[in-house]
């Protein structure tokens, strides 16, 4: 039937067919964002005056990211992984100590680091220029394993687990299927169905028991759990019922026709 058509999936070239890789759209951001970024004196010194250990080099990239890609990296995870794909590099040097230039007090410098760096606070001039240089074009696969429905859980566990919650939590766990390693326990606590939930999610997300090849998609299947449970989308839960039907097609998922939001709480 057409509406389980996964046009991702047949966009793919016969290779991409046969190796089936993971998709990530953290990549596409990636190969957006400049392939070399200066860092300022006035980000070194934002860095001193805070008197953090670290250039903040996720901060520094941030502000390269697209408008319409900001969303997508809203989680402090995403963005320390993009910050993996780019490495600190020195116009001379490969690689520096930091620190502000304060006159008198040069004891503090003394020890195993060696400085290779000087800043100058008032006049905000570096005796060596400092860049972020990409040195990578995609996240690798363990990376992609370690944001791998992550986003989908934090869905849920923003689900209020009342008592008036309690059905619906069953209704998904039902949907979802069993999943090696994780048994049900015979309760209607609706804490324990909650927590049983969040269980069953971890599982399909780290064995891929859905076979599903789109980090989006499986975050959007915990997207989906949240607002049927929490507010009552029928139309969520359409398309959570929807991706299972697809699961028994055999085939990988990279995509699939989501129905549109509407507003039809019961």
């Amino acid at each position: 039937m057409s509406i389980f058509i996964d046009k991702r999936f047949e966009q793919l070239d016969w290779i991409s067919k046969a190796v089936e890789p993971v998709e990530c759209s953290l990549n596409e951001i990636l190969a957006y964002l400049p392939e070399e970024i200066e860092i300022t004196p006035q980000q070194i010194l934002f860095l001193l005056r805070n008197s953090r250990h670290e250039l903040p080099i996720s901060e520094v990239i941030e502000k390269h990211i697209r408008p319409e890609h900001i969303n997508q990296v809203s989680r402090g995870y995403d963005k320390s992984i993009i910050a993996k794909s780019y490495k600190i590099q020195f116009k001379e040097k490969q690689e520096a100590s930091i620190y502000e230039d304060l006159g008198d007090d040069e004891d503090r410098h003394d020890g195993p680091e060696k400085l290779l760096l000087k800043l100058d606070t008032e006049s905000q001039i570096m005796s060596s220029r400092i860049f972020l240089k990409k040195i990578s074009i995609g996240l690798s696969e363990t990376e992609v394993k370690q944001i791998f429905g992550k986003k989908g859980y934090d869905s849920i566990c923003r689900i209020n687990y009342y008592r008036e919650n309690l059905e619906r939590i069953k209704e998904v766990i039902e949907m979802l299927g069993p999943v090696p390693g994780i048994e049900q326990e015979k309760t209607n606590s609706a804490r324990k169905k909650f927590q049983h939930l969040r269980r069953l999610y971890n599982a399909i997300a780290a064995q891929n028991t859905f076979n599903i090849k789109s980090v989006d998609l499986m975050d959007k299947l915990g997207e989906w759990i949240y607002e049927y449970v929490n507010h009552r989308k029928e139309v969520a839960f359409a398309n959570i019922c929807k991706l299972k039907i697809m699961t028994t097609m055999g085939a990988p998922i990279y995509s699939m026709e989501i129905e549109a939001a509407k507003n039809d709480n019961r």
